[in-house]
């Protein structure tokens, strides 16, 4: 219980000082779910070894399908957090494609088990272009072996009476924490409690050193 105290004293200190940093800023629509990265998921008959991302057919209608749902379900967020990005050209083209009038997209990419070759996914923050915030940049934190964190720096857009130097700086956190794999349960809470605190310690930096406000989201499998 000791690990999970500490992280819940942490979480709240955060939790305070990104209020306390919040007062009355901008409010802000964020939307964050797992799109499945295509090199991940099963074929959907279950009788192939090989991933989606093997068969064209399968995963380009699923991504247009899923970009059109963003634009058209969340086409209004001033920011979508997206966990298991394909960094897939032709995949890519398709978000390009169906989101490129809305949103600017941002992506990281996971490293691989050397440090050298990267994995073929990552982490993708898609900004809106007439919403509150302007992006002045994307950085990846490592929190374990093969595992990041997305935050992306944005500064809010002058609003109606405001002048530019009323203009505050927001860090948005895109994470997606340990698959929960051991079969010791505390083994697995210990891992995503400590890639948690890795996230919020970033966070709570930058957040004190440029006085922004923050906001984040992602998966937690349990």
């Amino acid at each position: 219980m000791e690990h999970r105290d500490r992280y819940s004293r942490r979480t709240r200190r955060v939790a305070l000082l990104l209020l306390a940093m919040t007062s009355g800023s901008i409010s802000l629509t964020i939307t964050t779910f797992n799109i499945l990265a295509p090199v991940h998921r099963n074929q959907p008959d279950g009788r192939s070894d090989e991933r989606e991302s093997a068969r064209r057919d399968l995963w380009l209608p699923r991504a247009q399908n899923v970009a059109s749902y963003i634009s058209d379900k969340f086409g209004k967020s001033d920011a979508v957090l997206l966990q298991e990005w394909w960094f897939d050209e032709q995949f890519t083209e398709v978000f390009d494609g169906i989101l490129g009038d809305e949103f600017e997209l941002f992506a990281e990419r996971r490293p691989g088990a050397d440090g050298k070759e990267m994995r073929p996914d990552g982490m993708c923050c898609l900004v809106r272009k007439d919403g509150a915030l302007e992006v002045l940049g994307s950085e990846k934190v490592l929190t374990g072996p093969q595992r990041i964190a997305q935050i992306i720096h944005c500064r809010e857009r002058c609003r109606e009476g405001s002048s530019s130097r009323e203009k505050r700086d927001v860090f948005i956190a895109n994470s997606h924490l340990s698959f929960p794999g051991d079969a010791d349960q505390d083994v697995n809470d210990q891992r995503q409690a400590r890639e948690a605190g890795i996230i919020l310690e970033a966070m709570e930096e930058r957040v004190a050193e440029h006085r922004a406000a923050a906001a984040g989201g992602g998966e937690c499998l349990s």
